[in-house]
């Protein structure tokens, strides 16, 4: 019991609920997992075709091995999970694709992709949300920035201070040590 309280992901508390779930969808969740890979290969091919454009600056001698990676990644796991029973040989290489392909990505940002970004959450959270959104971000960050200024400012004093100063004024009748 105490094992099942520890236990992260899963749709369900109880482990033998959990445990005939995973059985009845282990066909289509290795079936998801072969076309992830196959489509992220596809996708991200085309991608590297269109990054040609970017030849001869320095932006095309990081996407372009960025890219790559992140094919040749695709297609290794798609390999492992080909035919595969496994869900954990799976998952391992779902895993392996997520992690090459978050360290393809940061490569690939770019001011460019800033636009991007905007447009896409444009989308998700509407025209009117936005500046909301925006305002709460800009609070969140200067609250953080002044947490951090005072951590920094208390540290300094309590560097600078000398030892057994607790910020106290001295009584003049207790002797110090």
């Amino acid at each position: 019991m105490v094992g099942d309280k520890l236990k992260f992901g899963g749709e369900f508390r109880d482990s033998a609920i959990e445990q005939a779930f995973t059985v009845a969808r282990h066909e289509e969740t290795l079936r998801q997992c072969r076309l992830l890979f196959l489509l992220s290969a596809a996708l991200n091919t085309l991608f590297l075709l269109s990054d040609w454009r970017f030849a001869g600056t320095p932006h095309f001698f990081i996407a372009v091995p960025a890219r790559l990676s992140v094919v040749m990644f695709s297609l290794l796991c798609f390999l492992m999970v080909r035919r595969t029973t496994d869900l954990g040989r799976a998952l391992a290489a779902t895993l392996l694709w997520e992690a090459t392909t978050a360290v393809a990505v940061a490569f690939l940002v770019s001011s460019r992709s800033d636009l991007a970004l905007f447009v896409v959450l444009l989308l998700l959270f509407g025209a009117r949300k936005l500046p909301e959104i925006a305002h709460s971000l800009g609070r969140a960050l200067e609250e953080f920035r002044r947490s951090a200024r005072e951590f920094r400012d208390e540290v300094m004093n309590a560097v600078d201070a000398p030892p057994g100063d607790d910020g106290k004024p001295h009584d003049e009748s207790t002797p110090q040590a």
